[in-house]
């Protein structure tokens, strides 16, 4: 018999195993990646940044191999060197030699007596033995190249695979949303779980920040009955011009929007990118991630046209909005969002069409904000401050590096992103 769905609400988030809930997706993110490095340390990468380690990583271990492959071949030349002796023979009476061997080493002292000396059938011999000999020689290098490599205990990569989603109760109406973590997605979930679905879902765990995570006896079934307030759960879409003219946060405090590109800044342990509308109202995007663990403006350049999904809501400062980016977000020229791809295609199509003089009218309020990639970065937030930012999300969680059914993961904010957007940025910002 399966579990009975109990209310997400009236769950004591204290840790434990769950039979069933009954939820409405509404944002599914990303896909992140938990790498597992030596002395305990943990490194959290976005797809791309990902895939670039990977690579990164394989190119290391073939270059490594590649090394001893060719200090082995050496060591065996040697030793062949060594072992080989010339033989001789009187090559009067060389049609009388019978041994593949012993004419191949004639061969190799005197290449020419091949075409000159040797009958048909002592020919095909001596290759007939090259080829033996090139093969055991070929077996005997892959042999102790293996031996090589597994004394060296080459270190594997522990990655494992999150797909987080956000979800709500459809037992009992409530504002309170929730996080569900689901480790290591097969094809099956991508598949399955998409935003504006229903789903019951047993066996999770909840853990003790209130997120819910898979474990490997989780299972999803379809919830096809009508989810009222489904409305109110969509994607929030913000075009800069109205997030300079309205205060309003949005849902989870996230949102998406659409821009030209003006620049692009990158260092090391942070990133950023300014946008415009076609009217030069400016955006200033925040990633406080190197594009090592969060790669996202690898593929974009000044003057490109863009969507961004998942951006992190932050207070408007005198005449600059800003915003910040992390690895649940998206920046991308062909969004698969229908009404996003329309959004970007109507701004396409109100640009001016003398283009760089709306992006050098732009550089120069860049140029008037005095924002820098270092001034970015200095904050000065207390406790307090950090505490209520916590309270009026409700959705933020510290990280926990754990594998598998430990599930704790940010659940939207991490504890950068929540200090970075209560800077007091107006010391860093002019009149525009």
């Amino acid at each position: 018999m399966k579990p009975f769905p109990v209310s997400l609400g009236g769950l004591h988030s204290d840790g434990g195993g769950v039979g069933c809930i009954r939820i409405h997706i509404f944002r599914v993110y990303p896909i992140r990646y938990l790498e597992k490095c030596e002395m305990g340390k943990s490194v959290w990468r976005n797809k791309k940044a990902e895939d670039r380690r990977m690579q990164e990583w394989e190119n290391e271990r073939l270059k490594m191999l590649e090394s001893i492959n060719r200090r082995v071949s050496d060591e065996f030349e040697k030793e062949l060197k060594g072992a080989e002796a010339g033989c001789k023979v009187n090559y009067t009476k060389l049609s009388e030699v019978k041994s593949n061997e012993v004419l191949c080493q004639i061969a190799c002292n005197d290449p020419e007596i091949l075409k000159e000396s040797l009958s048909s059938s002592q020919l095909e011999g001596v290759l007939q033995f090259q080829q033996e000999i090139s093969n055991q020689r070929r077996q005997e290098i892959s042999t102790r190249v293996s031996n090589a490599v597994n004394k060296l205990t080459l270190s594997k990569r522990q990655v494992s695979s999150v797909l987080k989603t956000q979800v709500v109760d459809r037992i009992k109406e409530t504002a309170r949303t929730f996080t569900l973590n689901i480790w290591n997605p097969t094809e099956e979930h991508l598949q399955l779980l998409k935003e504006g679905s229903g789903f019951f879902v047993y066996n999770v765990i909840l853990k003790s920040n209130g997120d819910f995570g898979s474990t490997s006896k989780t299972y999803f079934t379809q919830d096809n009955s009508t989810f009222p307030k489904i409305k109110l759960y969509q994607r929030c879409f913000r075009s800069i011009s109205s997030l300079h003219q309205s205060s309003s946060r949005p849902l989870i405090n996230e949102y998406d929007t659409v821009g030209t590109i003006v620049q692009i800044n990158k260092l090391p342990t942070n990133q950023e990118m300014w946008l415009t509308d076609g009217n030069a109202n400016l955006l200033y995007m925040k990633i406080y991630h190197g594009a090592d663990t969060c790669c996202l403006l690898d593929n974009v350049s000044r003057g490109r046209s863009v969507a961004l999904l998942n951006l992190l809501y932050c207070e408007r400062r005198l005449t600059v909005m800003h915003a910040i980016a992390n690895q649940c977000s998206v920046v991308t020229s062909f969004p698969q969002q229908k009404f996003l791809q329309a959004q970007l295609d109507q701004h396409v199509e109100q640009l001016p069409k003398d283009l760089s003089q709306l992006l050098e009218s732009c550089d120069k309020k860049i140029q008037n904000a005095g924002i820098t990639l270092e001034k970015g970065m200095q904050s000065s937030i207390s406790i307090s401050q950090l505490s209520s930012l916590v309270e009026t999300t409700g959705s933020y969680s510290e990280i926990d590096d754990s594998m598998e059914d430990n599930t704790l993961i940010p659940s939207r904010l991490t504890s950068t992103d929540v200090a970075m957007s209560l800077i007091d940025t107006d010391q860093y910002f002019e009149s525009v």
